[in-house]
């Protein structure tokens, strides 16, 4: 095998390329180019020398959980079984029990990472009642004596020691209704006090309150003047009975024959800036006087309230940092103890940690020219010592959301975002990455291999088993293109909704149902795909009431987006099935149409596939 091996300078680093030409020549047949065989063999291959090599677990990253799911399914079709699938929208029941989190319900915990994700959760439910209350006080009224105690001993002493709960007991934490407060002033009868015939009665004390709030809110001068008032209306009374004694009658609470006016509370009516507040007696201040020192301390408080919640949070992340590295060891444990490792690229770019500390030494990659190149290297680490990517360079090219940064556009052909790592190893100008290619094709019709062949794949040749393939029934040409002069569908006056086509939706229905009565009735049998958004949603709406409509899950999400844009609600009941979004509609399995979008379509149904294997040597 020693002829198959080359080597070259890359950067920093070693590249050795192995030529799988031997297993290409096998006269094993898969179906297509025999991609996945390929990499599955492969994997079988490591596996065998995982011993001798000491490589320990191989990573496996595809671009879909689809593509994902069908390449360890594949692994477990060839009795590997000891694999760890890392991800929560797995859609293979095969997989189930592979799955990480379910590995680690059914694994035991140390006491000490049991010890430390109980003093997290306890810690962590204490801070979200603080935080909950603390959003309370900044959606309502702030002005509270817990939020405002730490400002006022911090900046106004003096203040804080008038409020303080341990300056007046008698008064402290006590609000008085005004339905149980109780003034006698008495009826100039026996009794008197001496206090121009009145006579106060202690107050029923109520609810608990604190002295700042009664401050806050007044409440000693709302009872000072309802002390006023009642007095004043006693007094009044009283002197209007009295005047209507007999003239020769003893005279009460007199010394020169007048009633004695009553004793009124003092109600507080200053107006003083707030520079002079701070020095006084908090209860000799009049109501505006104490609005405008709330006014003046509320911007502190908030200040305040909003430093403790950013405090807060910071600590909710320190504790769920320390929950997830508990729950990190518990996943590399299970994970170093696996033979593969499988995880979507983007699921490897949210866990390089956990891809650091594994140290993977070995990483193959599944439909490699469809991942970004910061995908790819983001799972990169510097433990990676053999880097296998596999895919075609010349099929679909990673997805970018902005068009001005895609390879198409004149702005992003400066930076070619959407090409990936494996396309610019095998189309550099200067030193470009030799590859193995896998030339034999095995799925495709010759009339449609032809299509492509001088265009792309100059070098293509067809399997044997093609052109043993019956013709089409019911059609008189296998592949033919359609004319017609029917219109497209207006666009919307801002001219930014998407292509489509009724005429053609009728026409590709009525083809699906002759071809269904042509014999072509089993799931997969049929897959209609169209360039447009806007088209794959009127075939939706046009083919549900008569099949069962199979949809991939990311055009599934677009249309989502694109009702929700428009303002409609979803009326499509779907669930999803090796996935794919299935319409649930009471027909038979024997009318399933396959309905993609082209860019979605999946790509292990193409035709051609290249193959590179990188060995990435420390420097």
């Amino acid at each position: 095998m020693g002829k198959n091996f080359k080597s070259c300078c890359y950067d920093s680093g070693f590249i050795i390329v192995y030529h799988l030409t031997n297993l290409i020549n096998l006269g094993f047949r898969p179906p297509g180019t025999g991609k996945t065989w390929i990499g599955v063999a492969l994997m079988q291959v490591l596996l065998a020398n995982k011993a001798q090599s000491d490589c320990g677990p191989i990573l496996c990253i595809c671009y879909t959980n689809h593509a994902l799911d069908q390449f360890l399914e594949h692994l477990l079709d060839r009795n590997i079984l000891d694999i760890v699938r890392v991800g929560a929208r797995s859609k293979s029941e095969r997989l189930e029990q592979y799955n990480l989190q379910a590995l680690m319900n059914v694994t035991d915990k140390p006491f000490q990472v049991r010890q430390v994700l109980r003093q997290a959760n306890e810690a962590l439910e204490s801070d979200a009642k603080n935080i909950r209350d603390l959003e309370r006080a900044l959606q309502g009224d702030c002005m509270q004596w817990e939020n405002v105690e730490s400002l006022l001993l911090l900046k106004y002493t003096d203040m804080y020691f008038q409020f303080d709960r341990e300056r007046d007991n008698s008064q402290d934490f006590f609000d008085f209704s005004d339905d149980e407060d109780t003034l006698d002033v008495g009826d100039g009868g026996d009794g008197d006090d001496g206090q121009g015939g009145f006579t106060k009665v202690e107050t029923k004390r109520t609810k608990k309150l604190h002295l700042f709030e009664r401050w806050k809110t007044g409440h000693d001068i709302h009872l000072n003047e309802k002390w006023n008032a009642e007095a004043k209306n006693n007094w009044e009374s009283r002197s209007k009975k009295n005047s209507k004694k007999n003239r020769y009658a003893v005279l009460d609470d007199t010394s020169d024959g007048h009633l004695q006016p009553p004793v009124y509370q003092k109600i507080p009516s200053t107006n003083r800036p707030v520079h002079l507040l701070l020095d006084v007696d908090i209860w000799n201040m009049s109501r505006e006087e104490r609005n405008r020192l709330l006014d003046q301390w509320r911007p502190e408080v908030l200040e305040t309230l909003m430093t403790r919640l950013g405090n807060l949070v910071k600590h909710v992340e320190a504790l769920n940092d320390t929950k997830n590295g508990a729950y990190d060891e518990i996943r590399r444990g299970i994970l170093r103890q696996c033979s593969v490792v499988g995880m979507t690229t983007n699921g490897a770019a949210k866990s390089q940690e956990l891809i650091k500390k594994l140290a993977p030494k070995i990483i193959i990659c599944e439909e490699a020219g469809e991942v970004l190149e910061s995908h790819i290297l983001s799972a990169l680490s510097s433990s990676t010592q053999h880097l296998i990517l596999i895919g075609d360079h010349k099929q679909l090219r990673p997805q970018i959301e902005t068009y001005n940064l895609s390879s198409d556009s004149p702005t992003g052909k400066r930076f070619n975002l959407d090409k990936s790592l494996f396309e610019r190893l095998v189309t550099s100008v200067k030193n470009p990455l030799p590859m193995s290619i896998l030339t034999t094709q095995r799925r495709m019709r010759p009339c449609i291999s032809n299509l492509i062949r001088r265009p792309l794949y100059p070098d293509l040749e067809d399997g044997e088993k093609v052109h043993r393939y019956p013709p089409v029934y019911g059609m008189g040409m296998d592949l033919f293109f359609m004319h017609h002069d029917h219109p497209e569908d207006s666009k919307d006056m801002y001219g930014i909704q998407s292509y489509s086509s009724s005429f053609e939706v009728s026409m590709a229905k009525a083809l699906a149902s002759y071809l269904i009565k042509n014999g072509y009735d089993q799931p997969g049998d049929i897959a209609i795909l169209t360039p447009y958004l806007g088209q794959l949603s009127k075939l939706r709406d046009a083919l549900k009431s008569s099949f069962m409509l199979v949809i991939d899950e990311r055009d599934q999400e677009q249309l989502d987006q694109k009702e929700q844009d428009e303002g409609e609600e979803g009326q499509h009941n779907v669930h999803v099935q090796g996935g794919a979004m299935i319409g649930v509609k009471n027909v038979s399995l024997q009318k399933q149409l396959t309905l993609r979008t082209i860019d979605n379509y999946q790509v292990s149904n193409l035709l051609f596939t290249s193959f590179v294997q990188l060995n990435i040597m420390p420097t």
